[in-house]
């Protein structure tokens, strides 16, 4: 029975891995605002079949910070969505963000009970990543100029690595957060050879903010391992300044996104946070607007589809859709999981700073992907020690 409950598990972490490695492509558009991905519908019925098991679990892992902080958010959405329009949009995003928390604390019980193992969640992890990857260099040689995306309610990007997740960005992130679960890896010539390809993908993203995340990871496991005396620490090293020096020489056939020097997208995102403050009323200090309320509903050029729902700063978008008690919070849950991550593994404590430190820029802490990736990261890092010698 045991035997074949593993398999069942096995086999939906497989369907898992190969829905989020197609990324945009496997969402489904049902109105200008609303959409669901197939992966929320295979959690949804991995966590229905396993509910049972949830149960007891949640009643013991419930903590009251996050307690109060849930029943926090209940209560800025019902003061601020009697009548709003959004409403059944921001329950619907917070109903998805509940799936995949809920779906991280089944994992963490599947592998306590040797349903599944650390190794297999690894697996199945960085498969995505490397899949994202395979497919961002197919698109970076054979479709640069993906400026056609603008008439579906994405960026348009012209010669930058965007892969399944059409937004390079997010891309980047996405594999900086791969990097990180490479080291995991016990072989070395694998967590080599993935960690240059990796580092080569990023470049090709011309993010800025994962550049930023990148040399902010490696800067702090080269420190983290010299004083451990840890024999890669070299190899961190030699990233680094690989990746520092490459910027100057990378290809630049035209267009302004690989302008590393530009400033529209900095104004732009300056003047979405000044409008956000200047919109708030007095009463929305304390209880915030309500998380994914208002949901962004400005009008697009062509009546496309905006995919744009919510601030590019996690700090703003917290203070704003939760109030000052929230975002307090919000802020004592990070330094609690922070503290976790550390004591558990080195590299996913430097994934959740990556999250935090792209964040500033990028809707990244919510972004469907990025949480489902370090919720298996998490479930996969506790077998492998943060004071391993290689």
């Amino acid at each position: 029975m045991k035997k074949s409950k593993h398999f069942f598990h096995l086999f939906l972490l497989g369907i898992l891995a190969i829905f989020l490695s197609f990324g945009q492509l496997e969402r489904i558009q049902v109105t200008s605002q609303v959409a669901f991905y197939l992966h929320d519908v295979l959690l949804v019925f991995w966590i229905a079949t396993s509910f049972q098991l949830l149960t007891p679990l949640l009643k013991k892992n419930i903590s009251w910070l996050s307690g109060f902080f849930s029943i926090w958010i209940v209560l800025g959405i019902l003061v601020n969505g009697i009548g709003n329009s959004g409403l059944l949009t921001a329950v619907l995003y917070c109903c998805r963000l509940l799936t995949y928390l809920v779906f991280g604390e089944l994992l963490l019980d599947l592998v306590r009970k040797k349903l599944l193992t650390h190794t297999q969640i690894l697996c199945a992890v960085l498969f995505t990543g490397v899949m994202m990857l395979y497919f961002g260099f197919l698109q970076y040689i054979f479709i640069p100029d993906t400026r056609i995306l603008f008439f579906l309610g994405w960026d348009d990007h012209y010669y930058r690595l965007i892969s399944t997740l059409l937004d390079p960005g997010f891309a980047g992130i996405m594999l900086v957060l791969t990097f990180c679960a490479a080291q995991m890896i016990e072989q070395k010539k694998f967590k080599k050879l993935f960690s240059v390809l990796l580092l080569f993908g990023i470049l090709l993203t011309y993010s800025r903010a994962s550049y930023l995340t990148l040399a902010f990871v490696l800067g702090i496991a080269t420190v983290t391992f010299w004083l451990q005396k840890n024999l890669f620490v070299s190899a961190y090293l030699v990233y680094l300044c690989v990746f520092l020096t490459a910027i100057p020489f990378l290809p630049r056939p035209g267009g302004e996104g690989i302008r590393l020097e530009r400033t529209s997208t900095i104004t732009a995102r300056t003047a979405g946070i000044v409008q956000n403050f200047q919109s708030m009323e007095p009463k929305e200090w304390i209880t915030g607007k309500g998380l994914f309320l208002p949901i962004h509903s400005s009008q697009t050029l062509f009546g496309q589809p905006d995919h744009a729902v919510v601030s590019s700063n996690w700090i703003i978008f917290v203070l704003i859709e939760t109030g000052l008690p929230g975002w307090i919070a919000f802020f004592l849950i990070i330094f609690t999981v922070l503290k976790n991550f550390w004591k558990k593994n080195v590299w996913l404590f430097l994934a959740f700073c990556a999250i935090l430190i792209h964040g500033l820029f990028n809707a990244t802490i919510i972004y469907p992907f990025v949480v489902l990736f370090l919720v298996q990261m998490n479930a996969a890092g506790s077998e492998f020690s943060r004071d391993t010698r290689q």
